[in-house]
């Protein structure tokens, strides 16, 4: 696996039939990032800071709180548009949010 993707940490795989609580959880989102190459972690869940630390692949970083290799900020929604300013290393720029989606979508096929 060349990608792995921490996006955040709840309760919603907690069943009989996925994961009995929610360490047996972390450690299994946690094996992910011992199989690929490359992680990507968000930075404003609490427990992706632990993947970042504990995972032996290469770790980059995003998020909107706290400090990262991409941070979103000064997000705007307005009735007609919704953009946002991203920091990427000394890089600030401001993205519309339909162009990040249409990104988003041509990296699916």
């Amino acid at each position: 696996m060349k990608y792995g993707i921490f996006t955040n940490f709840s309760e919603d795989h907690i069943s009989e039939k996925e994961h009995p609580d929610m360490e047996d959880y972390f450690n299994s989102k946690l094996k992910l990032f011992d199989m690929c190459k490359i992680g990507y972690v968000n930075t404003d869940d609490l427990r992706g800071v632990k993947v970042k630390n504990k995972a032996k692949c290469e770790m980059k970083t995003y998020g909107i709180d706290n400090t990262a290799n991409l941070i979103a900020k000064d997000i705007t929604i307005t009735n007609t548009y919704a953009d946002f300013k991203v920091k990427l290393g000394v890089k600030n720029e401001r993205v519309k949010v339909r162009n990040t989606t249409e990104d988003l979508a041509y990296t699916m096929h």
